[in-house]
């Protein structure tokens, strides 16, 4: 022997190698599902916050109408107690200016 590694030196060698590469390749398998599951969470987060988006606008859209009703009701009901107030005021105003006379 020429002072060369042992048939056993280099099967262990080799065995090392293999090792390796297979702990490296488990690895990266690990590593691309991570990335996978990552990009389908944020595919679905994504996805569910759109849907949360619509229905929160809908429902301001739904709320805004119901306040813009309710405001032209307060109105109108404001409109009619301020004419009936103008008219009793009137009438009263009426009546003094008759009796008066």
């Amino acid at each position: 022997m020429l002072g060369g590694p042992t048939t056993d030196e280099t099967n262990n060698e080799r065995d090392k190698q293999q090792q390796q590469h297979e702990a490296n390749h488990k690895r990266d398998k690990q590593r691309t599902r991570q990335t996978t599951n990552e990009t389908n969470n944020n595919k679905r987060d994504k996805q569910q916050n759109d849907a949360t988006n619509e229905t929160n606008d809908a429902t301001n859209e739904t709320n805004h109408k119901r306040d813009k009703q309710r405001q032209t009701r307060q109105t109108t009901t404001n409109e009619t107690n301020n004419n009936k107030r103008d008219e009793t005021r009137n009438e009263r105003l009426n009546n003094k200016k008759a009796t008066r006379q």
